[in-house]
């Protein structure tokens, strides 16, 4: 045992082939030197290290040529080499192998040779996609339900004011209500007293639902105070009289602009004539009658939010907006600071995107905001200046509009609303089987909660087709080239939107789209000995980010036409030969205001197949007419939003196309979707890829698939304009990092699906055009945190007040300890020095 110090080489010796178990342990510890640690660390290395070279490689060496070569899927037609022995002397250059270059757990493996990158075709280390499950394991969906959008009911009929149905019906083209407007409008026309909760399917006409009520009350208070000889008191300084509260900037400018619409009604249009002769004499009668045209003069919809200017805000406050649409943030800051903003006779306070409101985390804003009106509307009433209109409501009508009720939002409803009606959009064939159910028996009756249970889901269009595929991490880059040009040839006019769940992901691929075909014909030549030496002498080959990469002893010049384009550049659409004949667009919550409304206009009024590519900023609420189609390239972190994504499509009566990648491991997440009520189907991946192949005649190689050739070719010309340029490959490597934060913030009961832990980190690297996993970001990122923070603390430390005088009383402490010491009296004084005497 003393021989044998089992303490020093903790580790078993069983697994040593007959050839290297000659060698003892005490022989080996006997000839280490240094401490306990170093002995065991250095002695286990090698013992396997002998283990090693005794037993030769595993494979036999005489391979044959046909063997040993096999071809390559990198898109440069090469050769892989074999794998030299154990002993040989390495290549001089790194081949460019097939081989991935990342191991299983995801973490990146280091470069053999300081400086240089492995390139790893995107066809080959892929898990297997997994068959659909059968319908006994998976929950078969319901039917989608046959929702009529629209009623054959008119706007007339439902007692709305004469002068709006005209406009509706022959300038804005609106023929018949939705469902929605259906179900709200009567009740919000007649009972002015009560609050409202609206439920419906997003793109169903739920702006139109509490706006069209508005202007039928201040229609309604025109003719109210015209007959009492009051019009003149129906001004625009009586202050704003409703408030629309939005989510988003995006939201809030579309809700703005239907307001506007609205508001260009004339007041001869109430009475067409039915002879276009005596109504073309009569017309110009009508437009000099004072009392045709003295409509909208005082009824003026504004907007405030952030990124605005706050001076041109508080002037137009100033002159007073009657329906003012606002983001919660601004509103409740115009609130407090703005003197002139007249909110005392408020009447109407509407929240729409309700839930919306609450994730973003605006709940204590909402509160201050009701508490504030609340305060202005008692000062109001204290000093007689607050108007009393029959038509309008006594106090205030808040009405809450959101395509989900979930329980935050339920509760915001208790806690703010007044005896809440609760009106949900419903068809004919549903309200005949509620009917039917409702005269039943008991047991009927049963079944009439078991099916209302079941209409509580979320209603989905039937002309809206909801698709996934499961694609491979490290062909999702080309497979999202082939489903855009996929989709553009299948659908005119066409436009799409594409879901990302970062802005930095953003920026890259529309980066990536829009000048990816700008890289260079090949990589960079390799250096030579002599100067990779020099290098490796004058440079660090680690990068701030610890991203292992090439370095030159001299700056590199960069190409500006490869350079990443600046945030605050207004976008009218880039051209890209990657997807010809299209325009390209990007939207996300980080861009100025200016940028964000220019790329909201482009994409809306554009005549061209258009893309957008945008996060979950764009997905609430917006109003883009002809959305064909919808791509979630990242699925969303809760599946309530996924209701929210696809609804920019199929928006009233429209057909639409809805698709979601998953990785072979997220799988499931199609039976959460069918739990759910959705109706999704599967896609092959060869149906998108198929549409790289530029040459359909070209025979592929053998055991290789037509579009694999094309496919490398596009995805090696995307690496390459990568590594062209640092900032190029700073913002992939920044994209990469904030895609991998934001998949670890999917909500807790999808976690077992979407977990880090089962991302190949390599293969995620590869989507991002990147030929090495950037692993060393993120702890770099998290060390240099914690370093800057406890440099903080120090220096806070040090400049704490009166440390400088708590050492000078310790100093003077240990002075008086002295025998001869004055207790540091002359210290603390200043004390008193002799001159020197002169010689």
């Amino acid at each position: 045992m003393a021989d044998d110090d089992g303490l020093l080489l903790n580790f078993s010796t069983d697994s040593l082939t007959p050839s290297s178990a000659h060698l003892k342990v005490r022989d080996v510890a006997a000839n280490i030197k240094g401490g306990w640690k170093k002995k065991r660390a250095v002695a286990k290395k090698l013992v396997h290290k002998a283990r090693r070279t005794l037993d030769g490689p595993k494979e036999p060496v005489n391979k044959t040529a046909r063997e040993a070569e096999s071809t390559s899927r990198d898109g440069i037609g090469a050769k892989r080499k074999a794998a030299p022995t154990r002993g040989s002397d390495r290549p001089a250059k790194i081949q460019k192998a097939d081989t991935d270059p990342s191991p299983p757990n995801g973490k990146p493996r280091p470069s053999s040779t300081p400086g240089k990158q492995i390139v790893s075709s995107i066809f080959t280390s892929n898990p297997s996609i997994p068959t659909p499950q059968p319908s006994t394991t998976l929950p078969t969906p319901p039917e989608p339900a046959n929702e009529q959008i629209f009623d054959a009911t008119t706007f007339a009929g439902l007692g709305l004011n004469p002068l709006l149905c005209t406009h509706i019906t022959t300038k804005l083209v609106f023929k018949a209500p939705t469902a929605i407007q259906r179900a709200a409008l009567p009740s919000l026309l007649h009972h002015a007293e009560r609050d409202h909760v609206l439920q419906a399917q997003t793109g169903s006409g739920k702006t139109l639902a509490f706006c069209l009520p508005i202007l039928h009350r201040l229609l309604a208070a025109e003719e109210e105070y015209k007959a009492h000889g009051r019009s003149a008191a129906l001004e625009r300084s009586v202050g704003t009289l409703a408030i629309v509260l939005a989510p988003t900037r995006e939201l809030a400018k579309q809700i703005e602009s239907v307001l506007e619409s609205l508001l260009r009604y004339s007041g001869h249009a109430a009475n067409p004539s039915a002879d276009g002769e005596e109504n073309m004499n009569h017309k110009s009668e009508q437009d000099t009658n004072s009392s045709d045209s003295h409509h909208r003069h005082w009824v003026v919809a504004g907007h405030t939010m952030g990124g605005e200017k706050k001076k041109s805000e508080k002037a137009r406050l100033r002159k007073g907006i009657t329906i003012l649409v606002s983001t919660p943030g601004r509103l409740l800051d115009h609130l407090k600071t703005t003197k002139s903003f007249e909110t005392g006779n408020l009447r109407w306070l509407v929240l729409d995107e309700a839930d919306r409101l609450l994730e973003l985390g605006f709940e204590e804003t909402l509160k201050d905001i009701l508490k504030l009106l609340n305060e202005r509307r008692e000062a109001a009433h204290k000093s007689r200046s607050r108007l009393l209109v029959k038509a309008w409501p006594r106090t205030r009508q808040t009405i809450l509009c959101s395509a989900t009720i979930e329980g935050g939002v339920q509760k915001l409803a208790e806690e703010t609303l007044n005896d809440p009606e609760f009106i949900k959009a419903e068809s004919k064939d549903r309200k005949s089987k509620q009917n039917r159910e409702e005269s039943g028996t008991a047991s009927q009756q049963t079944d009439q909660s078991a099916s209302r249970n079941k209409d509580d889901k979320v209603i989905v269009p039937t002309q809206l087709k909801q698709k996934y595929v499961l694609v491979p991490a490290k062909l999702r880059l080309v497979a999202l080239l082939g489903a855009l040009k996929h989709l553009i040839k299948s659908a005119k006019p066409c436009k799409i939107m594409v879901f990302l769940s970062c802005t930095d992901s953003v920026d890259f691929h529309y980066h990536l789209f829009a000048n990816g075909h700008k890289a260079p014909a090949k990589d960079e030549p390799e250096e030579d000995d002599e100067e990779e030496e020099e290098t490796q002498n004058g440079v660090d080959e680690h990068d701030e980010d610890g991203q292992r990469g090439k370095s030159t002893g001299k700056q590199r010049k960069e190409d500006p036409a490869l350079l990443p384009p600046d945030n605050s550049l207004l976008q009218s659409g880039t051209e890209t030969p990657l997807l010809p004949s299209s325009l390209l667009f990007k939207l996300h919550g980080s861009l100025p205001q200016s940028a964000r409304t220019a790329a909201y206009n482009a994409f809306v009024r554009t005549q061209k197949p258009a893309i957008l590519l945008c996060t979950d900023v764009a997905a609430r609420g917006l109003d883009m007419p002809d959305v064909t189609a919808i791509i979630q390239y990242d699925p969303p972190a809760d599946v309530k939003d996924y209701v929210h994504r696809i609804g920019r499509t199929a928006r009233l009566g429209r057909d639409g196309e809805a698709l979601v990648f998953l990785l072979p491991s997220e799988v499931e997440y199609v039976s959460l979707l069918r739990g759910q009520g959705f109706r999704v189907e599967e896609v092959g991946i060869d149906t998108y890829l198929n549409n790289l192949i530029t040459d359909p005649h070209k025979k592929p190689q053998k055991s290789r698939k037509a579009y694999e050739q094309p496919a490398s070719n596009i995805h090696m010309t995307l690496e390459r304009f990568v590594i062209s340029n640092n900032p190029t490959l700073s913002l992939a490597q920044q994209a990469y990092t904030s895609h991998v934060r934001a998949y670890a913030t999917h909500v807790a009961s999808e976690r077992h699906i979407f977990h880090v832990k089962k991302l190949h980190l390599g293969h995620v690297a590869k989507s991002f055009a990147l030929r090495e996993a950037p692993g060393g970001l993120i702890v770099e990122k998290e060390r240099k945190d914690k370093m800057e923070k406890e440099r903080r603390e120090e220096e806070k430390r040090k400049n704490k007040p009166g440390s400088s005088m708590y050492k000078r009383g310790s100093a003077a402490i240990v002075s008086s300890v002295s025998e001869f010491g004055d207790g540091g009296a002359s210290a603390l004084s200043g004390g008193t020095k002799r001159k020197k005497a002169r010689g």
